[in-house]
């Protein structure tokens, strides 16, 4: 080993300088460089990783076998540079980062997707050296499209003890999101936007983003969009794996062919709540770039999302099993458009014009209040959407109509229902709904006037009924009254509808006398 430190010690380095010495020893080892090809690897294989580097500083010939081998050693394969795409997997990550960083050195096609699996380390110093390869991918270099990291185990509990695997952590999450002018990042039950510089001052110990002396880890905080408004964001309170795609759209004339989407712990996302103020155009591109394997709750408040642009989402999660969609507005699909799609869905909690252009063939359009809305072919489009909430709105009623046409519904909850939503029209027949629940009802005795007449006409099936009023505003009435109110409500439903065994009230169940 010794003929080889001293022959590599006047070899030019990798930026193109050479060492004191001036010319390559006499001796044996002056030969070396003209072995033939095939025997260079048995030699390779007797060095260690740091031999390895000083070998592959002779020559370019020695530069390109060394580091072939000295990447084969953890798993990276000739293959995976030619097609640009590596995957790490290594017991030494330290030593993988550092022969990929040489590897970058070779005339071979430039590297756009990097995936890497991390055994669990509690170690700074690998994840500067991770931050120092990603680093290596910016302007004017080509941007990786996709990096994905799995770390083993959860972050944040190391970092919160450990304060340099909280620097580490930090710096490598900015360098994510400094080369792009926007990244979107998707973590916990929500997503923001951010510009480059707004990570700087995360604290993993506090899951704050502007930095800031608290006592204990938040929920939430606010953190500066890309757009400067200051919104309430979920905190990362995990971090084991980092899934990113460049560019959000690869249109080149789009305005997001230059955003970054960072998705952290994708495995575990299963709530997304969207509420935060974005542009119309801003939410199609993120939600059409979007895509969570395991999503199964969704809740929608945000206006700008338009029904074409959320059903396109839907219709590629077909995981999801419930629905909040308290958005007021409720567009047509255009004629491109396909239709809502979710075999799982279950549960939906919508107003009703969402719900009237979802199960509706026509647009929701008031103009068509009196025409046939029903859509047959809801049931084989959402076969196991057996229940239906729907809070108040001018157009329930239709909402109501296209509801009892859904053959899978067998449970309905309405909010805020009042005396005149029981008189002003006959109800449709709700042939299979053996469930009702009854939201925010205030005035027990004038609910009970037309609901029981309502409900004998308009759910045969009918076993089950669940009151939850709100007594605020009438303190006057003691527990005694409400509970004489209360059976005298039993009473009459089941004068009308026998069939009727189980009535709750605020979560409890009244007895049958």
């Amino acid at each position: 080993m010794s003929f080889l430190k001293k022959w590599t010690s006047s070899a030019p380095t990798l930026n193109g300088k050479r060492s004191p010495a001036a010319a390559l020893p006499a001796g044996p080892e002056c030969g070396l460089p003209t072995l033939p090809n095939e025997l260079i690897p048995s030699i390779l294989t007797r060095l260690d990783s740091r031999s390895l580097y000083r070998v592959a500083q002779v020559s370019r010939r020695f530069n390109e076998i060394s580091t072939r081998d000295w990447l084969a050693r953890h798993g990276i394969t000739p293959s995976q540079l030619s097609s640009g795409q590596v995957v790490i997997r290594s017991d030494l990550p330290g030593e993988a980062f550092s022969a990929l960083r040489s590897a970058l050195f070779l005339r071979v096609r430039p590297l756009t997707s990097l995936g890497c699996i991390m055994p669990f380390v509690v170690d700074s110093k690998i994840f500067f050296q991770l931050d120092s390869l990603l680093s290596w991918f910016s302007p004017p270099v080509v941007r990786l499209t996709a990096v994905d990291l799995d770390f083993g185990a959860d972050m944040i509990p190391h970092a919160t003890a450990t304060k340099s695997i909280a620097r580490a952590l930090t710096k490598l999450l900015c360098t994510l999101a400094n080369d792009c002018p926007t990244t979107v990042f998707v973590l916990e039950d929500g997503l923001f936007t951010c510009r480059p510089d707004a990570l700087r001052r995360w604290n993993p110990a506090t899951g704050h983003y502007e930095g800031g002396w608290v006592e204990s880890t938040t929920t939430y905080a606010k953190i500066r969009m890309h757009d400067g408004s200051r919104q309430r964001v979920p905190t990362i309170r995990s971090l084991q794996t980092v899934n990113t795609t460049y560019p959000l759209d690869p249109t080149a004339s789009s305005p997001f062919n230059k955003w970054k989407l960072v998705i952290i712990d994708a495995a575990s996302l299963t709530d997304l709540q969207l509420s935060i103020k974005l542009a119309s155009h801003e939410w199609a591109a993120i939600l059409d770039a979007l895509a969570l394997p395991v999503l199964v709750c969704v809740g929608l408040w945000a206006e700008a999302i338009s029904t074409a642009t959320s059903t396109r989402f839907f219709n590629r999660h077909p995981t999801v099993r419930t629905i909040k969609y308290l958005s007021p507005s409720a567009d047509p699909l255009p004629s491109g458009c396909a239709p809502l799609r979710l075999p799982r869905l279950e549960n939906l909690n919508s107003l009703a014009p969402y719900l009237i252009s979802i199960l509706s063939s026509s647009a929701p359009d008031a103009s068509c209040a009196e025409d046939d809305l029903s859509d047959p072919d809801s049931a084989a489009r959402l076969p196991r959407l057996w229940h239906i909430e729907l809070r108040p709105h001018v157009r329930l009623r239709d909402a109501l109509l296209l509801a009892s046409t859904h053959a899978p519904l067998a449970a309905l909850t309405l909010w805020s229902l009042a005396p005149a939503h029981l008189a002003a029209h006959p109800w449709p027949v709700f042939a299979a709904v053996w469930r009702l629940t009854v939201n925010e009802t205030r005035v027990m005795p004038v609910l009970a006037e037309g609901l029981p007449a309502v409900l004998a006409r308009a759910f045969p099936a009918l076993r089950r009924i669940e009151v939850n009023y709100s007594w605020a505003g009438n303190t006057d009435f003691s527990t005694r009254v409400m509970e004489r109110e209360q059976r005298a409500f039993v009473q009459q439903v089941r004068a009308a509808n026998p069939d009727v065994h189980t009535f709750m009230f605020d979560g409890k169940e009244q007895p049958i006398v």
